[in-house]
């Protein structure tokens, strides 16, 4: 029989054991403490040695980065034979670029032109990306006098002019350059009366020279569609001329249409007006369209790299781009066009022919075709138009999308599009490109960070022409 333990032994023992756990307890602390304190100094050691490493680094290799930034800033380039036929569905331009500015100082030309019929903002983020910013139009009269049509174009202009000034001021790069666009589709039938008449002619000269002291702005576009074969001497020695009362500083561009069609090309002397002009925006698109006659059949892309069909087989960026390479041999004076609009077809049908989606049967009302012909990016997007997922057609180097329940068919640039224009004016050894137009782009300028995340600044071309002309 056990024996009872004395409650003061108890109470003891427990004292006893609780003073041992309370010892246990202050060592494991302790303990804690310690290792703690030995990372902590541990880690800070490391991130001083780290630092005073990486400061190294920096100042060795300063001199060898700034080098580096100079001469080896390039774009990512595209394989064009990596692109196979197999790729017939692509994400369209979704994404916000950040890029820098580096077209202010790269070689190649990146011309944006404004129109005087949208109302979205233009902003000076827009400017940055490029080297040169057009207005366009202004309106010639037949007296040879020009003008803005309305107040609130000629109040667009100064808000496009005033942003790309304060650009200017603010950049120690070199300086964004401002033109404004004399004519345009339906604004050159002046031209014609102008270079009939010397006293006309004396007048238009006069008032470019006005306009460009009143404004101080770089420069003049003349965009005349389309001047006819005998009317070549006339437009050659007009340009002469304004060459002649113009500075070295200021700058005058034309826009040329594309070559095949009609023989619009045989308007243009381009030995003899190339010597008085700064560059040539080529009119490489519109290919094809929702036009109200029969050519609004096939549906087609509006600026194919290459490929075409039937007798279309000649309408391509390339052939018109090669013509006009091979007649100046002066390629790096040529800049290709990007266009920022999307174009829609209605009743549309089958392909043309198998192996050739791309271009479609559309079904003429009346002799003629229904869409949309100069859609904006930020129309489509209101209007729930929805540019994603496109079809890539490897032959042309272009996307498209053709709903076959509503017999629509849309066809616009995307990253995919850009990036193989882009790789054509490099390896092609043009001057640049030029876009139409830039105020026709959606709310995050993906057309416009697509074209410039693509830009890149490369050596000079040594004047050689890439064609076999």
């Amino acid at each position: 029989m056990q024996s009872r333990r004395n409650p003061e032994t108890r109470r003891s023992l427990i004292e006893q054991n609780q003073y041992e756990a309370s010892l246990d307890d202050a060592s494991f602390c302790t303990a804690t403490v310690v290792i703690i304190s030995v990372l902590f100094v541990t880690g800070v050691l490391a991130l001083l040695i780290s630092f005073i490493g990486l400061f190294v680094a920096e100042t060795m290799g300063e001199t060898t980065t700034e080098a580096s930034l100079i001469t080896t800033t390039e774009f990512p380039t595209t394989d064009l034979d990596h692109i196979t036929k197999r790729d017939t569905v692509e994400n369209t331009i979704t994404m916000d670029y950040t890029t820098s500015d580096s077209s202010k100082s790269c070689e190649k030309r990146v011309v944006g032109f404004y129109t005087e019929i949208e109302s979205t903002p233009i902003t000076k983020t827009q400017l940055r990306k490029l080297t040169h910013a057009v207005f366009a139009y202004i309106q010639m009269n037949s007296d040879g006098t020009l003008q803005f049509k309305t107040d609130r174009v000629r109040q667009r202009f100064l808000d496009m002019k005033n942003k790309a000034k304060s650009i200017s001021s603010d950049s120690n790069e070199k300086d964004l350059k401002v033109m404004v666009s004399i004519g345009g589709p339906d604004n050159s039938d002046n031209y014609s009366n102008v270079l009939e008449d010397p006293a006309r002619k004396r007048t238009f000269i006069e008032s470019v020279m006005s306009l460009l002291k009143e404004h101080d702005i770089d420069g003049v576009d003349l965009f005349w569609k389309w001047p006819k074969e005998y009317q070549q001497f006339e437009y050659s020695q007009l340009l002469k001329e304004l060459r002649e009362r113009m500075s070295e500083y200021q700058l005058i561009s034309i826009t040329a249409p594309p070559a095949g069609i009609d023989n619009w090309e045989y308007g243009f002397d381009l030995n003899g007006i190339l010597k008085h002009i700064d560059f040539i925006n080529v009119l490489s698109m519109d290919y094809y369209g929702p036009w109200p006659n029969r050519w609004g059949t096939p549906a087609g892309p509006t600026s194919p790299l290459y490929g075409g069909i039937n007798e279309k087989e000649n309408f391509n960026v390339d052939h018109t781009m090669r013509y006009y390479s091979c007649e100046t041999r002066n390629p790096s004076k040529l800049n290709l066009v990007i266009p920022f609009y999307a174009r829609l077809w209605r009743n549309v049908q089958g392909a043309l022919d198998v192996g050739a989606e791309v271009f479609r049967h559309v079904e003429l009302k009346n002799e003629k075709a229904y869409g949309r012909d100069y859609m904006s990016r930020w129309t489509a997007e209101n209007e729930k138009w929805k540019l994603v997922n496109a079809t890539w057609d490897e032959d042309t180097k272009t996307s498209y999308i053709f709903d076959p329940n509503a017999k629509t068919y849309l066809t616009f640039e995307t990253e995919k599009s850009i990036a193989a224009k882009m790789e054509y004016v490099k390896a092609k050894k043009l001057g640049g490109v030029w876009l139409w137009n830039v105020d026709q782009d959606d709310k995050r300028n993906s057309v416009l960070n697509a074209v410039t995340s693509n830009k890149q600044c490369l050596e000079r071309d040594d004047g050689s022409v890439e064609y076999d002309c």
